[in-house]
């Protein structure tokens, strides 16, 4: 490590962070990982009241882990940072700099139990979303394509079975007259 004192910018420095467990509450990145999630968990399980209450508990919680990182030219870039809130994984993997600016990829794999009660999300299954965060660690932005892309999803399989329904409706009364 080479880490000339008070030029932190000017910084070489690799290793590995160990966490043996922790937990944030407050703060704008803790508050912006809760919201994503619970983004998330109501377009794939719906709005119910299960859903709802599951995000109560606003708690990210850090299993023990070890995430190697790397400070070079002041910006710190980590690889898999592991995090839950409620059952809901989010892995980040980026940089942050010295100026507190953020480049970051947030991964959420998605579960089964979460999409089996829609049929047009059912495909989601086993994939993960890949969600960028930019912006500052005071001000975190969330690239809204991601979640937007899964609503069209959901709204387009359910435009689909409206229109193949109707349909079906208007070549069952065809062959009826036929008949």
């Amino acid at each position: 490590a080479n880490m000339p004192i008070g030029h932190m910018k000017n910084s070489d420095v690799q290793g590995t962070l160990l966490i043996h467990e922790a937990q944030a509450e407050q703060g704008p990145m803790a508050t912006k990982m809760v919201t994503m999630a619970k983004q998330i968990m109501l377009l794939l399980k719906g709005r119910n009241s299960r859903t709802m209450t599951e995000f109560e508990e606003t708690t990210v919680r850090f299993p023990k882990q070890q995430v190697p990182f790397l400070m070079r030219n002041g910006r710190i870039k980590h690889q898999n940072l592991t995090m839950f809130i409620n059952d809901v994984k989010i892995t980040t993997s980026g940089t942050v700099n010295t100026d507190q600016t953020i480049d970051l990829i947030a991964e959420i794999p998605v579960s089964e139990d979460w999409v089996d009660g829609n049929k047009y999300l059912k495909s989601m299954k086993g994939k993960t979303l890949k969600i960028p965060i930019s912006g500052t660690l005071a001000l975190p932005r969330v690239d809204q394509r991601v979640l937007s892309t899964i609503s069209q999803q959901a709204i387009q399989g359910t435009a689909t079975e409206v229109i193949e329904n109707k349909f079906q409706k208007q070549m069952n009364k065809f062959f009826d007259k036929i008949r």
